[in-house]
């Protein structure tokens, strides 16, 4: 067998061995997932018969449960059964291992078996009832010449210990259904809630029905449930003399406070267990809190003061360097607030820094990390479990102080500037992070006030530039976003070597600073909120391209273009592209919306309705750089792309990696049953455009074509063509 047959068998057997594996959470019947399982076991190793046999009262002979028939086997439902049922002697009846006969051997008191139904090879697997042998699987062929490959003694060595675990299941399972519910009927009454947690297995094994109204019971909580217990409650230094620990969890869904008591216990099966009692004791956490408030809550606002701001921000930290993740902390500073009290009064600056509170703790991810410091001067802390919402956060805060305030029926503007400081990156002491912060805050003040500055102690040369490009970006934003320039990289089909189309790449052409690759503004353009603005830009100069080109005749040439997870998820996306597609006049089905891997850690109903309402318009949706992400295959299929881009990472080394190789070969076969596209992106040399073409990829992009360039390069090098000028 060559490598490659050989790398094919090992993915077959993998996904047949996954597939026995999915069996084990189904709740069907022992019979049903056996036979599913013999399914699997036979296409994958095409035998003739597998047969699940069960030794009989007498001990003396084997009666067939079920069995799993090939186009080419024969039932032996007739041969087994009734007066005819398999016999054997005693030896044979108590196998307690794998047996594996090749033709010309015969098992010793099977040689009935063997001569009524013909079989050649047969392997005999064992399957045991508390400890003793009561059932075999036979998995047979006839043919003569047959022979055991070591790959299929292998994976039905694993797919015997998968069936025997079901069959455990099952019998442990009815053995305690009785013994459950007696126990759950005495602990049902209680007042106070109870849950008791597989420790191993992180399984909820019993919970009463105050524990099921008051928390959200689903497979997925048993897990959280133990992360809970592990962080809070299995602390070093304290597992082994730990007899009980008590701690205080708040039902943020149900609005009540619970003491959690833990213990652990061995189960009435033997297991070890977790015991969780809920009492509630919100009564006295009402009490509690009213006293806490007056000592950490600002007054005016109701915001947390200085105080409590420090004490959360020493836990953030710990918890961030804990978690090998980042946080922030953003020190606001109001524009120009004097001038509200020195001419509107006191009273409505009063009102302004309640309205501001009220702003900044309806953003999600900070509702409830905003602190008032005195004056009008706010901090906002960014958690290291919000962090991945640091981008949004940043927008929405920006916005909120770009929106007139109304004080009494009269709008006002107040911006702010405000500094921003990671940690732990650049420090884990409390009162140094709020300094850095502060001075971060003051370079925004000097910069022009109404904008944010992070802190950098690298050299001021990389802050500055920072600035200009936010300042330049705002300028050639607010006059029409001509600065930002589509380039083209061309997609080619290697089967014709012609080129169907191209991937629209934006470039920034500022007078001042000269000309800008993506990774310099674009990452900055999401953060301020104003990659909508050049997004949209792109798109209709997009369409208006493609419209030229159809009216010259060019009718199927395609064009990709990105779209950021900001202007994806905007309300009016959709409208958008109706309208560019009304206006300009051409083929929807030639322009195809790019999105990322990284929307999957958004709504993913949200997003499979906007894909699904993009579609509707014509338009091809394509999944970017698919394999570095979040997606799965499932996912891909659910929201019905056309077409998938395989990031350039695996192209890299694809003449060398076998793993690179696989993947790709695999995403091409993959592709026709989810009936998507595939185009490969990064291509650079002729080796990885060989080997592409090898592996059935018909699509691809990159370098070893052509760099990104304006729109006239490309209709003049890749779309020139006799009788159609685009020029």
């Amino acid at each position: 067998m060559g490598r490659e047959e050989l790398l094919q068998d090992e993915l077959n057997r993998n996904r047949a061995t996954i597939e026995i594996v999915k069996l084990l959470g189904t709740d069907e019947g022992f019979e049903t997932i056996v036979s599913e399982a013999f399914r699997i076991m036979g296409e994958y190793l095409g035998v003739t018969n597998i047969h699940l046999l069960k030794l009989k009262s007498d001990r003396k002979g084997f009666a067939l449960i079920t069995e799993w028939v090939s186009e080419k086997g024969v039932s032996v439902a007739d041969v087994v059964s009734g007066e005819n049922s398999l016999t054997c002697c005693d030896d044979c009846c108590a196998i307690d291992s794998m047996r594996i006969i090749n033709p010309g051997e015969i098992l010793e008191g099977f040689e009935g078996f063997f001569s009524m139904t013909d079989v050649k090879a047969c392997i005999v697997i064992p399957l045991q009832i508390n400890g003793v042998s009561e059932m075999i699987i036979n998995v047979c062929h006839n043919a003569d010449d047959y022979k055991w490959s070591e790959s299929a003694i292998q994976f039905l060595s694993a797919a015997g210990q998968i069936i025997q675990s079901i069959l455990s299941r099952r019998l442990s399972k009815n053995s305690m259904i009785r013994s459950f519910a007696a126990l759950k009927e005495i602990i049902d009454n209680s007042t106070n809630g109870v849950i008791v947690l597989d420790k191993d297995n992180k399984e909820i094994l019993l919970a009463n029905r105050v524990m099921q109204d008051h928390f959200e019971l689903t497979g997925e909580n048993a897990s959280k449930w133990y992360e809970f217990y592990d962080e809070n409650i299995r602390r070093p230094g304290l597992e082994e003399s730990l007899f009980e620990q008590v701690i205080e969890y708040y039902s943020q869904s149900y609005k009540i406070w619970f003491e959690l008591t833990f213990r652990e216990l061995v189960w009435v099966d033997g297991r070890k267990v977790i015991l969780c009692i809920a009492k509630d004791v919100t009564a006295q956490k009402k009490y509690q809190e009213k006293i806490e408030q007056q000592a950490n809550n600002d007054f005016l606002t109701g915001l947390y003061n200085r105080m409590r701001c420090e004490a959360d921000i020493a836990v953030a930290v710990r918890d961030a360097e804990r978690s090998r993740g980042t946080g922030l902390i953003m020190f606001i500073d109001l524009d120009d607030f004097k001038n509200i009290n020195d001419v509107l009064g006191h009273r409505f600056g009063d009102l302004l820094l309640q309205k501001i509170a009220k702003g900044l703790t309806d953003i999600d991810g900070i509702q409830n990390s905003c602190y008032r410091l005195g004056g009008d001067e706010f901090i906002v802390l960014v958690t290291y479990d919000q962090y991945i919402k640091v981008n949004s956060i940043l927008a929405s805060v920006v916005k909120l102080f770009n929106t007139p305030w109304d004080l009494e029926g009269t709008e006002y503007y107040s911006t702010m500037s405000m500094g921003v400081v990671r940690f732990p990156e650049e420090g884990w002491d409390v009162n140094e992070l709020i300094k850095k912060a502060d001075i971060a805050m003051y370079g925004a003040k000097r910069n022009g006030k109404n904008q944010y500055q992070f802190y950098n102690s690298g050299t001021e040369v990389s802050t500055l530039k920072r600035l200009d490009i936010e300042r330049n970006m705002r300028k050639a934003v607010s006059a029409g976003c001509e600065e930002f320039l589509p380039y083209v990289q061309p997609i080619i089909n290697i089967d014709t070597k012609e080129c169907i189309g191209g991937e629209v790449l934006v470039r920034w052409d500022n007078p001042e600073m000269g000309f800008l690759m993506p990774g310099e503004f674009l990452p900055l353009a999401e953060s301020l909120g104003l990659i909508v603005d050049i997004g949209d830009k792109i798109l209709n100069n997009t369409c208006k391209t493609l419209e030229k080109w159809e009216r010259k005749g060019r009718n199927n040439v395609v064009m990709h273009v990105n779209l950021s997870s900001v202007q994806m998820l905007q309300n009016n996306i959709v409208d958008k592209v109706e309208k560019c597609i009304s206006k300009y006049k051409f083929n929807p089905g030639n322009l195809v919306l790019e999105i990322r891997e990284n929307l999957t850690l958004h709504d993913i109903e949200r997003v499979r309705r906007i894909v699904r309402d993009l579609k509707a318009l014509g338009v091809k949706i394509a999944l970017d750089d698919f394999g570095t992400g979040y997606s799965s295959l499932s996912y891909v299929k659910d929201m019905a792309f056309d077409i998938i881009k395989v990031g350039q990472s695996f192209v890299q080394d694809i003449v060398d990696s076998e793993y690179a190789k696989t993947f790709v070969r695999f995403i091409a076969e993959i592709s026709e049953t989810i009936n998507a596209g595939v185009c490969i992106e990064g291509v650079e040399t002729s080796e990885q455009c060989d080997l592409l073409e090898k592996l059935g990829i018909s699509v691809i992009q990159g370098y070893y074509f052509g760099h990104p360039m304006p729109i006239k390069e490309f209709e003049k090098r890749f779309l020139k063509c006799d009788g159609c000028k685009i020029l």
